[in-house]
């Protein structure tokens, strides 16, 4: 278990640093970024609708359960 999140955490990093410091163009970083902008924007509009859901509507989804006591499972 411990492997693949070293992989995850180290090895995954140097390997797309190594990459885009000698061989990426100019278009493929931008393309990065654009992906990377796309995506913060699907979580931000995510967080927002669930706030509202939450705050205005009172409502708490199901994956905010499951969160919850997968945390608490976590914890014993």
């Amino acid at each position: 278990m411990y492997i693949f999140s070293g992989i995850l955490i180290f090895i995954f990093p140097v390997s797309f640093y190594y990459y885009f410091s000698k061989y990426a163009t100019k278009k493929e970083i931008n393309s990065v970024l654009v992906v990377v902008g796309i995506c913060g924007l699907i979580s931000g509009i995510y967080f927002v609708l669930d706030s509202y859901s939450m705050m205005v509507l009172g409502k708490v989804n199901d994956f905010s359960y499951k969160a919850i006591d997968y945390s608490i499972l976590r914890q014993h």
